[in-house]
């Protein structure tokens, strides 16, 4: 969700690479681009040894690159990360992004001076939490505005709540196996069972039930008669 608004946004042209199988990329209809981010990118006079092996060892969600133009151009690195939080301690996900990526971003200004490097985290509650700085986040780093902003935060959240109320089930089924209670065939035919839509749905029909009381009244009028 969040790769398909970044390239469709006004800075999908400076995605270099993300974290997605290129399975993915294709059913999402994406261009096949690096999941790893390319060595051509880092600056000139960084060792090549030292670039293979940032390459190899940090991998962000997403890594946007514009090259500076003109003597005193600045080349702009965003290293985009998506972390799941608890809703009210974003900031402890955030610290660890910066230590993840701590090597990365001090290696490319130590090699150049004048880069802009920027940590784009986006923190999502586990219940589904957005925050106002999200918002600003994606609006003036990333690019993504307006309408496009509007339907990425929901579908977002409509996802957090989504893999929420899962969790229960799921837990169930992987006590169950670990127990025995639940074969593991049993357990991949829960976990595979398709949900209904509420339009879906039909109303259970309504059972005539009598209270206590109705059917005391009764008895006492057949004693009568």
């Amino acid at each position: 969700m969040i790769s398909k608004a970044l390239l469709t946004g006004d800075k999908g042209a400076d995605v270099v690479s993300m974290d997605i199988s290129k399975e993915a990329q294709s059913e999402e209809g994406f261009l096949q681009t690096s999941s790893r981010i390319p060595q051509h990118i880092l600056p000139r006079r960084m060792p090549a040894s030292l670039k293979a092996s940032l390459s190899q060892s940090h991998r962000p969600d997403i890594t946007l690159f514009s090259k500076g133009t003109g003597r005193n151009g600045r080349n702009c690195y965003t290293l985009v990360e998506v972390k799941y939080c608890r809703d009210t301690e974003p900031h402890d996900q955030i610290m660890s992004v910066r230590e993840q990526h701590h090597e990365l971003v001090q290696s490319i200004r130590q090699y150049d001076k004048q880069a802009k490097v920027e940590l784009a985290v986006i923190p999502l509650g586990v219940a589904g939490a957005i925050y106002h700085s999200t918002r600003q986040l994606l609006q003036d780093t990333l690019g993504v505005a307006g309408p496009s902003q509007d339907t990425l935060l929901r579908n977002l959240h409509i996802h957090a709540v989504n893999a929420l109320t899962k969790i229960p089930r799921q837990r169930r089924i992987a006590f169950g196996t670990r127990t025995g209670k639940c074969s593991t065939a049993q357990a991949a035919a829960a976990t595979a069972r398709p949900t209904v839509n509420a339009q879906q749905a039909q109303p259970r029909p309504k059972l005539r039930t009598h209270s206590f009381r109705q059917q005391s009244k009764k008895r006492k009028r057949k004693k009568k008669r």
